[in-house]
């Protein structure tokens, strides 16, 4: 994994592998997270991340098996 992208902002590439901005939300995204958090915690809404590089993609009331499954699979696990 190496460094790229302009100064000041994180971006990893990994061969094969998408791009991961590790950059401040801007005040829309820190907005949208804020309220998906405050529905997971009083409503038990579902967090939705972007399976190819982990962005916030929303929130939901109900989600499929098959889409939990996959969310705990995409956890890495080191022991």
């Amino acid at each position: 994994m190496s460094p790229a992208g302009p100064p000041g902002r994180n971006v990893f590439l990994t061969e094969g592998e998408p791009i991961m901005d590790f950059r401040p939300l801007n005040d829309s995204e820190r907005r949208l997270l804020v309220n998906a958090l405050r529905g997971n915690a009083e409503s038990d809404r579902a967090i939705l991340l972007d399976r190819r590089d982990t962005s916030f993609a929303g929130t939901a009331d109900e989600v499929t098996d098959e889409e939990v499954i996959s969310a705990i699979k995409s956890v890495p696990c080191h022991y």
